[in-house]
C-alpha cells in the first residue's frame, strides 16, 4: 500500500487536510519524512490522530512506535484506532526518558509552541546518541507566508503561526542540521538534525 492509499484509508477526524486534500506537496512531504526514518524506535512528537504513525507501521511493522500530542481529543481518538504507545503531552516537556528514540519526527508542530528552544532541546534530549530528528515546518515568511495568512483570514481560520520565523529555528539548530529539503512549491521545509 502506498502512502496516498494509506492517507485515504485512514479513518481520521483530525488530519482532515490530508484526507480531504491529499495534495501533491503533502503526499511528497509524508513520503520524504517516511523515507528518512531509521532505527528501531520512533517518536512522533505532535502526532495528532496518529496518521503518520499508521503510515510508518504499514511500511515498517518491525518498528517500535510512540506518539505524543498536546490535543487530548486527538490522542484519545488515536487510541481507538491503535494499540501504540500514545501519550498526552507537550513538546516543551516530552514525557519520555533521555536517549529513548532512534528517530524523532516533529511535523508542523514547532510553529505552535511557546518556547521554540525548549521544544527543540526536548526533541534532542530524547534522541539516542546516534539518533536523528526530522522536523518539518510550514513556510510562513515572504510571499508564501503572506498568501497563507490571507488564505487563513478568508477562511476565518486562526493564525497560530504569526510569531514563528524559520530563521530562528535554523540559527538555533545551525550546528546540528545535517540535511534540509524544501517541499514542492516552497510550501514547507524539512530539517534532519543530529544529536
Amino acid at each position: 500500500m502506498d502512502i496516498k492509499q494509506i492517507v485515504k484509508a485512514y479513518p481520521t477526524r483530525y488530519s482532515l487536510e490530508y484526507k480531504k486534500f491529499p495534495s501533491y506537496h503533502r503526499i511528497k512531504r509524508l513520503e520524504k519524512v517516511a523515507s528518512l526514518v531509521e532505527g528501531k524506535t520512533l517518536l512522533d512528537a505532535g502526532c495528532s490522530d496518529g496518521l503518520f504513525l499508521k503510515m510508518v507501521h504499514e511500511l515498517r511493522p518491525d518498528m517500535e512506535l510512540s506518539g505524543m500530542d498536546y490535543d487530548r481529543d486527538a490522542i484519545d481518538y488515536a487510541k481507538t484506532l491503535s494499540d501504540l504507545d500514545l501519550r498526552y503531552g507537550n513538546v516543551e516537556s516530552l514525557p519520555y526518558e533521555n536517549e529513548t528514540f532512534d528517530t524523532v519526527v516533529c511535523m508542523e508542530t514547532l510553529e505552535h509552541v511557546n518556547n521554540l528552544e525548549k521544544a527543540v532541546d526536548e526533541i534532542i534530549r530524547v534522541l539516542k546518541p546516534t539518533g536523528k530528528a526530522i522536523i518539518t515546518i510550514p513556510i510562513e515568511t515572504g510571499l508564501i507566508g503572506t498568501l497563507k495568512r490571507i488564505g487563513r483570514k478568508i477562511l476565518r481560520r486562526e493564525d497560530t503561526h504569526e510569531h514563528f520565523d524559520e530563521k530562528i529555528l535554523e540559527n538555533y539548530l545551525s550546528t546540528k542540521i545535517i540535511y534540509t529539503w524544501r517541499a514542492p512549491f516552497g510550501l514547507g521545509k524539512l530539517y534532519v538534525v543530529k544529536k
